[in-house]
């Protein structure tokens, strides 16, 4: 047997309001999903952090990019972007 109750429960959490591209400076695009609820699209999100930890102990890179400002960076690759199909 389940016995239940009700109870209201608040929860705070982190609400992203936009994606800024660290490049360019412009909001990525931004559409609603199937829920009604705010996503972001056509963004590339990157977090490296350091291997070497000698050498780089005290911090992790997190940064984003448009997809237009990825293609450009791409594009100066001298060894091009393996692309995937998924």
């Amino acid at each position: 047997m389940i016995q239940k109750h009700k109870e209201r429960v608040m929860d705070e959490k982190e609400i992203i309001d936009n994606v800024i591209c660290n490049c360019c400076g412009k909001p990525v695009h931004k559409a609603k999903d199937i829920c009604g609820k705010d996503m972001f699209i056509d963004y590339i999100g990157f977090t490296d952090n350091h291997i070497d930890r000698q050498r780089y102990p005290e911090y992790i890179e997190d940064f984003h990019l448009c997809e237009d400002c990825a293609k450009k960076i791409n594009s100066t690759f001298k060894i091009s972007v393996k692309k995937i199909d998924i």
